[in-house]
């Protein structure tokens, strides 16, 4: 299931999976907080579109299902980290084409944090993208 609330923020929930394909999901905190326990499943999948927060982090995983970017931006300009996992899911930062000219974009403009941060036992895998 995904939700939408004031702040611009889409929650995937427990058994949840979300397909960003195209437009733009901007949040003055998180944009795209991953809790789905679809353990070894895709709960978050973005192949084109822009993921944006202002303040905190614009893809925050707390929970064991994966997150896959193929395509489009992923950007942080406010003072946390753009991509941060704080659960055991995976996150895969990959050209959906095998041309690494053609993979997802991260942009981490932000007075502080880092552009990806793994701060618990999931695993994130950079194969493509800028």
């Amino acid at each position: 299931m995904e939700k939408y609330t004031p702040i611009g923020r889409y929650i995937v929930g427990d058994k949840g999976y979300v397909n960003i394909a195209g437009g733009n999901v901007t949040s003055k905190y998180v944009a795209i907080h991953n809790v789905s326990t679809v353990s070894d499943e895709i709960s978050v999948y973005m192949t084109s579109g822009t993921v944006q927060s202002m303040e905190l982090n614009s893809i925050y995983n707390t929970s064991s299902g994966q997150i896959s970017i193929l395509g489009g931006t992923v950007k942080q300009e406010g003072a946390n980290t753009t991509i941060f996992n704080n659960g055991s899911g995976s996150i895969y930062i990959q050209d959906s084409d095998n041309n690494t000219e053609n993979g997802p974009t991260i942009i981490h403009t932000a007075t502080g944090g880092n552009a990806i941060t793994n701060h618990s036992t999931g695993h994130i895998n950079v194969n493509g993208g800028t």
